[in-house]
């Protein structure tokens, strides 16, 4: 089957240069396209590698390293999205820090793990920045000395609100 797959290869090659064109160009241009055949091809072509030599191998055979690094780019998460997966989560900062413990993520040696979950350092520091910006967005002053508590500038709330209206479409909603 191999001898005969890379005679196979060859003519396929030896027509797409009278062509002047390359086997590479000839896929990519036709996998872009909806439904096409040659993604089930690729496809296919992942599935056996996949099964001959791993997962990790079929990647890198249809992946160059750049587009490997840009996709798992691609799936990291914001330091705000994680900050507030843990508070929304009410996970405590222990059992948070012992979650990064168990996976070992960011403690693996690869850089690719590195920006995917928060140590509980690093949840103190962006926290501290976050409510920061809160504090500062809506002006959050103590109350005059006899009152015990905080206030925030009513404008600063109002012009906030707005910005979400805006940005939600909420008054659309609303009427509807």
């Amino acid at each position: 089957m191999n001898a005969k797959a890379i005679q196979i290869f060859r003519n396929l090659k030896d027509v797409a240069e009278k062509h002047r064109e390359s086997i590479a160009s000839i896929f990519g241009h036709l996998s872009c396209e909806e439904n096409s055949e040659v993604q089930d091809i690729l496809g296919e072509i992942a599935d056996m590698v996949a099964q001959e030599k791993g997962v990790g191998k079929a990647v890198k055979v249809i992946l160059s390293d750049e587009i490997f690094q840009k996709f798992v780019e691609s799936m990291t998460v914001p330091d705000w999205v994680l900050l507030y997966f843990k508070l929304s989560a009410r996970l405590p900062d222990e059992a948070w820090q012992m979650l990064l413990n168990l996976t070992r993520l960011g403690n693996t040696g690869k850089c690719a793990d590195v920006p995917l979950l928060l140590s509980k350092n690093k949840i103190k520091a962006v926290r501290r920045v976050f409510f920061k910006v809160i504090k500062d967005t809506f002006c959050v002053n103590s109350l005059p000395d006899p009152l015990i508590g905080s206030q925030v500038n009513l404008a600063s709330v109002i012009i906030w609100i707005i910005r979400e209206q805006r940005l939600h479409q909420w008054t659309r909603i609303l009427l509807n």
